[in-house]
């Protein structure tokens, strides 16, 4: 059986599990995201034929010019979502500052959670309306996150 890893051979990438199905405890839907994290972006025109032979589908996205997304599975019936960043980029980190966060503070997954319900009831074929809470109830934790990384790494710098 094929994977990512096989057909990605001679790539310098990183691969994480992203999404809420990275989340135990956390709902969601039965589509599993995965990160690549690359040296620079173009590197995914490269991915485009060999993820084909695993069945995914590239969809270029223009609303999110720093990302490159591959969809496994029928429209709106997919199986999984490959989310393609430059590993270290903004992007790249929220992904994963997300998802470790969640696991790291069970009150905040919790009420996290119960807006992703609500949400869902309220608007069950769009899921906007639920990326939208999230932004509301975590970009000033990402703000503030990228002031304090920008100021590590200008201090690592400076030494």
């Amino acid at each position: 059986m094929l994977s990512i890893q096989s057909v990605l051979v001679g790539q310098t990438c990183i691969i994480e599990h992203i999404g809420s199905t990275s989340v135990q405890g956390l709902s969601a839907k039965p589509i599993i995201d995965i990160a690549l994290g690359v040296e620079e972006l173009a590197q995914a025109d490269a991915f485009i034929e060999p993820l084909m032979r695993l069945g995914y589908e590239y969809v270029p996205k223009a609303d999110f010019p720093n990302r490159r997304f591959f969809r496994k599975g029928e429209w709106r019936n997919g199986t999984h979502h490959l989310h393609v960043y430059e590993a270290g980029s903004e992007e790249w980190q929220n992904q994963l500052l997300f998802r470790d966060y969640l696991k790291a503070h069970p009150h905040t997954l919790s009420e996290y959670d119960k807006l992703k319900r609500e949400l869902a009831l309220l608007h069950p074929d769009d899921g906007s309306p639920i990326r939208g809470g999230r932004a509301v109830l975590f970009n000033p934790f990402f703000n503030w996150r990228g002031k304090l990384f920008h100021n590590l790494v200008s201090f690592v710098i400076y030494l």
